[in-house]
């Protein structure tokens, strides 16, 4: 007899002590994944504010270089202005090609949302046609027939190629807006998830070990009174 009930109580207790390091294990995942799913989605948040950055500065360059054409066509100084000129058009073209492909010194990552690809897409091949533009007026001078031409595009196309860009620097904003949407979601989703636990583990707790302690100290000051009928339920 004293053999089974030492068995039981070993079974008991290998009982709790599972469902109770269950509780542990479960609010720790819980914790974990909580952690690695919001440090995830803050690293790429810090990534949000270069290439938002650079890509709305590509809407300033557009109308820069623009400017800076009206500048070389009416300038007695046009080597100076073809100099802004060309660094403009360097900076445009390379944050262009950083924004679709990624660039490390720049700290862009390379674009891989759909969306947001395509568009740039169609930024580049308005700049495929607007820089041979700017070329001509960088090796042409104003007389030429050349210089002429290629003034008249970029005048005409200037405003497409901000229009294009601004869509997609648009593009960036709500996809890093969704994102910090995502975040909140997944924090107060964990908020409740951890309230559950919590709840859960208290009523195992209250059920396997408080409420058994409780009865213990009942039989007890009944016992102390001299009420022997007392049993431990």
């Amino acid at each position: 007899m004293a053999e089974k009930v030492k068995d039981t109580q070993t079974h008991s207790f290998v009982g709790i002590r599972t469902i109770l390091l269950g509780l542990v294990g479960l609010a720790v995942l819980t914790a974990i994944g909580i952690s690695s799913m919001s440090m995830y989605f803050l690293a790429t948040q810090k990534k949000d504010a270069p290439v938002i950055n650079i890509a709305g500065r590509q809407r300033m360059l557009s109308q820069k270089m623009s400017k800076e054409v009206l500048m070389v066509a009416a300038s007695s100084n046009a080597s100076a202005a073809k100099e802004q000129l060309r660094d403009t058009k360097i900076l445009f073209d390379r944050s262009l090609k950083a924004l679709i492909d990624g660039d490390s010194d720049m700290g862009l990552p390379a674009t891989s949302e759909g969306p947001i690809h395509e568009q740039l897409l169609v930024v580049k091949s308005i700049w495929e046609q607007f820089s041979p533009k700017i070329q001509q007026i960088l090796t042409h001078t104003t007389d030429t027939v050349e210089f002429q031409n290629a003034l008249k595009h970029i005048l005409s196309e200037n405003i497409a190629l901000l229009t294009e860009m601004n869509k997609a620097v648009q593009m960036f904003e709500a996809n890093a807006r969704e994102k910090v949407q995502t975040l909140e979601m997944i924090l107060f989703s964990g908020i409740a998830l951890a309230v559950l636990v919590f709840v859960v583990c208290a009523i195992v707790l209250n059920g396997l070990i408080l409420r058994p302690v409780r009865q213990l100290i009942i039989m007890i000051k009944a016992l102390e009174r001299g009420d022997l009928t007392q049993r431990l339920k």
